[in-house]
């Protein structure tokens, strides 16, 4: 009888057969996304008092509910997932999120947004196929990297860079491009190399990311230097000498930059950088914020909803506030890094862990831009800034984060042998 009372007792109720995996994580995203709403509701005033909208703020605030809400389904769509379907469908998941963003280009199939063809409208939304690639990458590439632990340290990812010698070893280079250079960077350097014309940053985002995965996937010190190498070469050729997509407007970008924080000349109001102008949020918020609703600076900023929504936050909530949106991001990263260490496994640790620098690593870059420690990116702040494409990453890779805890938790996340982190 008390045997019984007990399994009552630990019988999860509706809500906790609904929201399985890490409970910490789930805690994290619903106060994101409330918070999301709220700052995206108070920023898009400004719209109205433009003229740009006869709907209201409501409007945008619907919309965004609308995002969350999809965002959620997402999430809980793809946690529910088997994760060895993960792993079995991150090939078809790479393509089509490929395929997708190269069509964004396509007019007629890609729409242009702020001077970028990168978008397309789906009718109820315009999506950026290529927030979705950057989570497919990162799945592709921890598949290619776990079922290859127990020989990553002694194999060579890239053939020699003196390719005039490689016709003395022709076998040998032959075998490195086929079974590791190909599999494993192809899918990273296509991805980086579609994404490089409309977002710069994003491409340089996805290939930080992966390039630390490589590196906890335990590939030896000299393959990554000699593939940084290789990867800033032919950034400097993309966008220094061929002038690939918009390199025009990331050297203006660069330019500006500097010259805000060197420079010393007096400016106008009216000639203020969006950049500045955040500064300006950041340092009228001060600690405790002006209060909900009375920013001064959302009517200056062109998208304080999205690209500057961390100085919007400041300046309506304060710094203390902006801190604790901060520590959300980092504890985001720690439990990546708790279920990280749960799994021993390859393909799910370096899932987890490269899904989770991904997320922190665009909130930092969103949080340099806004207090000029770095050019201007227009990096979305994820769970948080306004838009469907961010919010549909965001679900996507927390929903697989959400995916591989609730296999730990269930006792049925598979242990290949041969794809541990700490075989040698």
């Amino acid at each position: 009888m008390a045997k019984t009372v007990e399994n009552q007792q630990e019988e999860p109720g509706f809500w906790g057969k609904l929201f399985t995996g890490d409970r910490a994580l789930w805690t994290i995203i619903a106060l994101m996304m409330v918070i999301s709403i709220l700052v995206v509701y108070s920023s898009t005033a400004k719209m109205v008092y433009q003229g740009a909208s006869d709907t209201g703020t409501y409007s945008y605030m619907f919309k965004q509910i609308f995002f969350v809400m999809l965002g959620l389904g997402i999430i809980l769509l793809v946690h529910k997932v088997d994760f060895d379907k993960y792993r079995a469908w991150a090939w078809l998941a790479y393509f089509g999120a490929l395929g997708l963003t190269i069509a964004a280009y396509v007019p007629g199939i890609g729409i242009v947004v702020n001077g970028a063809r990168r978008w397309i409208d789906l009718g109820f939304m315009t999506l950026q196929p290529s927030e979705i690639l950057k989570v497919a990458t990162i799945l592709i590439l921890a598949k290619q990297l776990g079922s290859r632990q127990q020989r990553i340290e002694k194999m060579d990812l890239l053939p020699p860079l003196e390719f005039w010698r490689w016709g003395r070893t022709w076998r040998r280079v032959k075998r490195t491009l086929v079974e590791n250079t190909f599999p494993i960077l192809g899918p990273v350097v296509g991805s980086c190399a579609v994404i490089l014309p409309a977002h710069t940053s994003s491409a340089a985002l996805l290939f930080l990311t992966c390039w630390i995965m490589l590196a906890i996937g335990r590939v030896r010190g000299r393959e990554l230097m000699r593939l940084l190498f290789l990867a800033i070469a032919a950034a400097v050729l993309a966008l220094g000498v061929l002038n690939i997509g918009r390199s025009d407007t990331a050297e203006s970008r660069m330019d500006m930059w500097i010259s805000t924080l060197f420079g010393s000349e007096k400016v106008a109001v009216q000639d203020l950088t969006d950049t500045q102008r955040s500064m300006i949020a950041i340092y009228n918020g001060g600690l405790t914020g002006k209060g909900a609703g009375q920013s001064i600076m959302r009517v200056e900023l062109i998208h304080p909803e999205c690209d500057y929504a961390f100085a919007f936050i400041v300046e309506e909530y304060g710094l203390l506030f902006a801190i604790v949106i901060m520590m959300l991001y980092l504890w985001i990263f720690y439990r990546c890094k708790v279920i990280f260490d749960g799994c021993a496994s390859g393909f799910p640790s370096l899932l987890v862990l490269g899904l989770g620098l991904m997320i922190t690593f665009q909130a930092l870059i969103h949080i340099l831009v806004t207090i000029n420690f770095m050019p201007e990116t227009g990096q979305p702040l994820p769970l948080i800034s306004h838009g469907g494409s961010s919010m549909v990453s965001a679900a996507l890779a927390l929903g697989m984060v959400l995916g591989v805890s609730r296999a730990l938790a269930e006792k049925t996340l598979d242990r290949p042998r041969g794809e541990s982190l700490y075989e040698k």
